[in-house]
């Protein structure tokens, strides 16, 4: 799978993030409800990540970025881990690479050229048949976990579970309900925004989760404590 056609006029990755963020803005920004734009999302508890995901009560919208100077090569994988969890999936950039996407990609799939013009939808996107209720539940964090396994209706006989057994309780427990249970909680996350609010879109990106803002505070609590040692 070779490289698109370059030249002079080819957007650079960053600038098809933009336009199609923009357009994401736009699209959205008439909704009553809060919506996030979500940078660089993580699949998979770190196994892969999302381009851009857009987050509202109803659907997670994942978009996969192909500029001229990307390949094709990952675009099966990291499909698969798109489809685990979006109800729906763009691919968004250069026009070669969305020609040959075309006969890669589910049909569920949406395709969008970005150039300098604009941003132009060649297949719309449809609902995702196949979604993965584990792997939806495996995007929250240990404390959203622990209130998504109250709304599933198993509060109960989890204490001291790990994060992954929390997870298999949610799905299991939530079965359909998992999709809204999870966007639910994710719509409440702190999320580090990246531009001024738009309407009811915020652009963001993730936080650093609590886990690692924890053991970061106790490294820097050793190290702290070593210094007063040794002066």
């Amino acid at each position: 799978m070779g490289r698109s056609t370059t030249g002079a006029d080819a957007l650079s990755e960053a600038e098809v993030r933009a336009r199609v963020v923009d357009d994401l803005v736009e699209a959205f920004g008439g909704m009553d409800e809060p919506v996030l734009v979500v940078h660089e999302l993580g699949l998979g508890r770190g196994s892969a990540r999302a381009d851009l995901v857009v987050i509202h009560a109803d659907a997670i919208i994942g978009v996969e970025i192909k500029s001229a100077a990307d390949t094709l090569t990952r675009l099966p994988t990291q499909a698969g881990w798109y489809g685990r969890v979006c109800d729906r999936c763009i691919l968004a950039g250069d026009a070669g690479h969305v020609a040959a996407a075309a006969e890669m990609l589910p049909s569920w799939w949406g395709l969008t050229d970005v150039d300098a013009a604009g941003v132009h939808q060649v297949r719309p996107t449809a609902q995702n048949p196949d979604q993965d209720h584990l792997a939806l539940t495996n995007l929250l964090w240990m404390p959203e976990l622990k209130t998504a396994v109250a709304e599933a209706g198993q509060a109960g006989g989890t204490a001291g579970m790990e994060r992954s057994d929390l997870a298999s309780v949610v799905a299991a427990a939530a079965g359909p309900r998992t999709g809204a249970i999870v966007r639910a909680r994710l719509l409440e996350r702190k999320w580090v925004d990246v531009a001024d609010a738009r309407g009811a879109v915020r652009v963001v990106r993730q936080p650093t989760p609590p886990k690692k803002v924890a053991r970061r505070a106790r490294v820097r609590a050793k190290y702290e404590r070593r210094l007063l040692k040794d002066r």
